[in-house]
């Protein structure tokens, strides 16, 4: 990647954390937006109404439930792998020994000191990600289940409503411990914390990429057989295919180890998997789009011979006009006010039975 011909490798490494950060500026923009048109601002409310419509109609069709939280939670899990990776390729050493002492460099130019002048800078912004984007949700995730960090968060008057949202989000496809199973919404951050831990050998460069790849491989060979052996999710389907995706990424690592090209995983993947799973998807959302249709527009049973003629003010909505259409008029049909029709030309009062009602004041007239 080349942004000018001058530009330092670690000005093209740091470069990369547009790509990490740039969703979650989308998904900052959209909270204020929303906030905006909750609060009726009338130049959001205009431009936002229209879309609101036809997107309102369109998750109805598609049985598609939005959820804000559930959108912090996607954007996150996309931005996690990128924001790890960077953070940990700016942080890569390298250590060269000279005839005087052993200089730590930048493992990505050896013409940078380690952790001085402007590297020291970006090492410094590189931890911070890693501590405040990656670590702590990571340990939130992985200790929201328990019991006692619920009463920690209330100590640290931490337990806030988003928070507690976006916990159950990303715990939610797993088991939580009814129905006698056992509590396994620590998973979620399990494969957080084994992303990590993969990751983090970024920090050594390539120089011991064999060690990236026996970590990888260990770590899901692992979680293969946890998902294999316990089934943590609710649904089977969901432990098939995470027990299938394990299993072609651990056969892609031992090929990358073995062969010397994965052009077989690669087509797997991304000609034969991902295609029919996205043809899938489509089917499913047009076959959810025809439920919508009939459900909402249902067959009308009525006569449907020539001569059916419907009855003049059969439709409440419906209101003859005595000029345009004299002939369909009919004074039966005019609604009137009772007012009306108690009054004589004499003007003299009627009086009308009607059955007594509990707590009645009236007394009964004498004739």
């Amino acid at each position: 990647m080349c942004i000018s011909p001058n530009t330092p490798p670690l000005g093209v490494i740091s470069f990369w954390y547009v790509i990490g950060f740039y969703p979650l500026l989308l998904l900052l923009l959209l909270y204020v937006w929303i906030t905006l048109y909750d609060k009726g601002y009338k130049c959001v409310v205009f431009i936002t109404r229209p879309f609101h419509r036809c997107m309102a109609r369109f998750w109805s069709m598609t049985g598609i439930e939005p959820s804000f939280t559930h959108s912090i939670a996607s954007i996150y899990i996309l931005c996690f792998t990128q924001l790890t990776t960077t953070s940990f390729k700016i942080l890569s050493f390298n250590q060269t020994a000279t005839s005087n002492s052993s200089d730590i460099k930048f493992y990505y130019d050896m013409k940078q000191d380690y952790f001085k002048g402007v590297h020291g800078a970006a090492g410094f912004f590189a931890i911070l990600v890693l501590l405040f984007l990656i670590l702590l949700p990571t340990l939130y995730i992985l200790l929201y289940p328990f019991k006692w960090f619920h009463k920690l968060l209330d100590c640290l008057n931490l337990r806030k409503q988003l928070l507690i949202s976006l916990g159950d989000v990303f715990t939610g496809p797993y088991k939580n411990g009814t129905e006698n199973t056992y509590d396994y919404r620590f998973m979620a951050g399990l494969y957080l914390l084994a992303r990590i831990i993969i990751f983090g050998q970024f920090i050594h460069g390539f120089y011991f990429i064999i060690s990236i790849l026996i970590s990888l491989g260990c770590c899901f060979l692992l979680l293969a057989v946890i998902v294999f052996i316990f089934r943590p999710f609710k649904r089977n389907v969901h432990n098939f295919t995470e027990f299938f995706l394990i299993a072609l990424t651990l056969g892609g690592v031992g090929s990358a180890v073995i062969f010397p090209t994965t052009l077989f995983i690669n087509v797997l993947i991304f000609g034969i998997i991902i295609p029919v799973y996205l043809i899938y998807q489509v089917h499913k959302m047009i076959k959810a789009c025809l439920l919508y249709h009939k459900r909402n527009n249902p067959v009308v049973i009525r006569d449907q011979e020539e001569d059916y003629q419907p009855l003049v003010g059969a439709d409440d909505d419906w209101i003859a006009d005595r000029m345009e259409n004299p002939q369909e008029y009919d004074e039966q049909h005019v609604p009137g006010k009772l007012a009306d029709s108690l009054h004589s030309v004499d003007h003299q009062p009627i009086t009308i039975a009607t059955a007594a009602t509990y707590g009645s004041i009236n007394k009964p007239t004498n004739n």
